[in-house]
């Protein structure tokens, strides 16, 4: 039990982190298409704070929970490397308004990774994986055209480029909320399906124990 609650904090903790890029992936196509005066500086403020606070979250967790006596946890690692870029982030906002296209590039093809392994999951699961796996190669594609593509490309498709990040943070979303549900219903069917074997398993038992006791007793009346 005790390690099926840690598999679901960690679960939890890799679907906050997702979430969390697709909103920052949508605020930032959502306010560049519906807010004219937006400046991309401010979303690197935005996108540093939250880095920032999900990076402490993740290092104060390590210790409060005692994951340091999980060989596998990496939760302090990866908290230390993501409080790194948040302050990075931060301190150089103007640097990294130069670079924007590749910072949000990266951040796109991190989704795409982690929707990718969504969709093995899924597969093992008997969910829709098929409709991850789309997406997913969506994202990753056009991650790798950002990433490549002349700056002078990217200006003249810059209201598609935008528009695409917000169905990306919309879609985004209601993707790891359907992955969620349908990894609790998982584990949940799992679970049940282990406690009908045990049942089955001590009725089993308990039948071939009253057995040996009738036998016992019709040897003795004999």
């Amino acid at each position: 039990m005790e390690k099926t609650n840690n598999k679901n904090r960690s679960n939890i903790s890799g679907v906050l982190a997702a979430v969390l890029l697709f909103l920052l992936l949508g605020i930032v196509g959502g306010c560049m298409i519906f807010v004219p005066d937006m400046k991309m500086i401010y979303f690197c403020y935005i996108a540093g704070g939250v880095f920032l606070t999900y990076g402490s979250y993740l290092v104060i967790r390590y210790f409060a929970k005692k994951e340091y006596e999980m060989v596998s946890n990496y939760h302090f690692s990866v908290g230390l490397l993501i409080l790194i870029m948040a302050l990075v982030t931060l301190i150089r906002a103007e640097e990294v308004v130069q670079i924007i296209t590749i910072y949000l590039g990266i951040m796109v093809l991190v989704e795409g990774v982690i929707l990718l392994q969504h969709t093995i999951q899924m597969k093992h699961m008997q969910g829709t994986w098929w409709l991850t796996l789309v997406f997913a190669t969506v994202l990753i594609v056009f991650s790798i055209l950002m990433l490549l593509a002349e700056e002078s490309v990217l200006n003249d498709y810059a209201d598609a480029f935008y528009v695409f990040l917000f169905f990306i943070g919309i879609i985004g979303v209601i993707s790891q909320i359907v992955v969620a549900i349908q990894t609790n219903r998982y584990h949940r069917e799992q679970e049940l399906k282990k406690e009908v074997a045990l049942q089955e398993e001590a009725e089993v038992t308990e039948m071939e124990n009253l057995e040996e006791k009738e036998d016992t007793i019709s040897q003795l009346e004999e």
